[in-house]
């Protein structure tokens, strides 16, 4: 019974992964090979992805596998470890709102554009409004 919820709940954590490799693929291009005047369509892709991972990191079927998990004896340290941090994850997240693990997302692609606007012109109050928003979101 413990190795099918740990099985069940690392299915859970690798679809999460999954989506959160797309997630800085698509970081990556942002910040190196996107063209100028993408970047509200790129800030509107992250909201969408942030979304789902939020939903996916929340959801019915992690909870029920993190769930299931909580309070096992497992004798491997990784899985232990393992379950130990998607308890905690799932803990931290639930606490966030679909709504604002989006709004983070899209703040944080305009704000790359700001940021690097402000450093072309080796100008930080053009980044300061974007970075001030970021901290207050967080």
């Amino acid at each position: 019974a413990a190795t099918d919820a740990y099985e069940t709940l690392t299915k859970e954590l690798r679809e999460v992964a999954r989506l959160q490799e797309i997630e800085g693929i698509l970081s990556y291009d942002e910040q190196v090979f996107m063209a100028e005047g993408s970047a509200a369509s790129r800030a509107a892709q992250k909201e969408a992805l942030a979304g789902m991972i939020h939903a996916k990191k929340t959801g019915e079927s992690m909870r029920a596998a993190v769930d299931a998990c909580r309070g096992l004896a497992l004798d491997d340290p990784r899985r232990a470890a393992n379950v130990r941090d998607a308890i905690e994850e799932l803990d931290t997240e639930s606490r966030k709102s679909k709504e604002l693990a989006e709004r983070e997302a899209r703040l944080e692609s305009e704000a790359f554009v700001s940021w690097k606007g402000a450093r072309e012109a080796s100008d930080f109050s053009k980044f300061a409004p974007d970075l001030s928003k970021i901290f207050a979101l967080k």
